[in-house]
């Protein structure tokens, strides 16, 4: 997965990104975080390249 460069996550009710994704996915540069329950979303690391990053919603909780 090191190679990984698209990633989608998208209704996961996530609230918050697993600090390894930061680190080990290096060649990441799309990265599906839509209808999450995310309030905010993690700041970029130094040094690292702009990747796309979609994040549609926001996540309805109610909704099944």
């Amino acid at each position: 997965m090191v190679n990984l460069e698209e990633l989608d996550l998208s209704g996961n009710q996530l609230s918050a990104l697993p600090a390894p994704l930061a680190t080990s996915l290096r060649r990441l540069r799309r990265l599906h975080l839509g209808h999450n329950a995310f309030t905010r979303l993690p700041q970029a690391r130094p040094g690292r390249r702009a990747a796309h990053l979609a994040a549609a919603g926001p996540a309805e909780p109610w909704a099944s």
